[in-house]
């Protein structure tokens, strides 16, 4: 009975990743920007993730963790911000 939440959960995903298609459009639109429209979109995405960490209180990796990290690792956003 508990997978049902698993299927409220896909279909959800499905809704938002359609619903965010439309209104990253329409900001394209309304901006007549498509590089300050991904900037604002991206924007708003990095500061809802830095408040759900705070109020989670996860830990944050050192700054020397950070400088030990491969140079490679860090290709992920940049590949996101291609894609």
């Amino acid at each position: 009975r508990m997978y049902y939440i698993y299927f409220l959960l896909a279909f959800l995903t499905g809704v938002g990743n359609s619903v965010q298609s439309g209104v990253n459009s329409s900001l394209r639109q309304g901006f007549s920007n498509p590089l300050m429209a991904a900037i604002t979109s991206f924007g708003t995405g990095l500061l809802s993730l830095i408040v759900v960490q705070l109020l989670m209180g996860n830990s944050v990796p050192t700054l020397e963790t950070v400088r030990q990290t491969d140079w490679w690792k860090w290709t992920g956003g940049i590949i996101g911000a291609c894609y």
